[in-house]
């Protein structure tokens, strides 16, 4: 099974991506168009959390599935740009939650 982002166009994945995100995010959040899957193949199907591979075909919901963390979370002030955006797995994206990256790093 593929993810259904995977196969969608990329105006899809660019506009549920915003949608979901903006719930998140603080008033005055900068929202650039970022697909997603872009975040995912720039990383190279790795986790830039654990560093370890993401599968290609598991269901979205799957804690091995592929998602775009924000690095700043929208929570905290982070924007959704690009260069705030790494791959995660689900698992990974998730145990991080809204943490700050200074108090991420430092529980390593």
């Amino acid at each position: 099974m593929v993810p259904a982002f995977v196969t969608s166009t990329p105006a899809a994945r660019i506009n549920g991506f915003r949608d979901t995100s903006a719930s998140r995010a603080l008033p005055g959040t900068h929202f650039d168009d970022v697909d997603p899957l872009d975040v995912i193949e720039a990383a190279d199907w790795l986790c830039e959390l654990c560093g370890g591979e993401i599968p290609k075909e598991v269901d979205r919901y799957d804690p091995q599935a592929a998602t775009a963390d924000h690095h700043m979370p929208l929570a905290l002030g982070g924007h959704h740009v690009r260069n705030n955006m790494r791959a995660a797995h689900r698992r990974c994206n998730l145990s991080k939650n809204a943490t700050h990256p200074d108090d991420l790093n430092a529980s390593r």
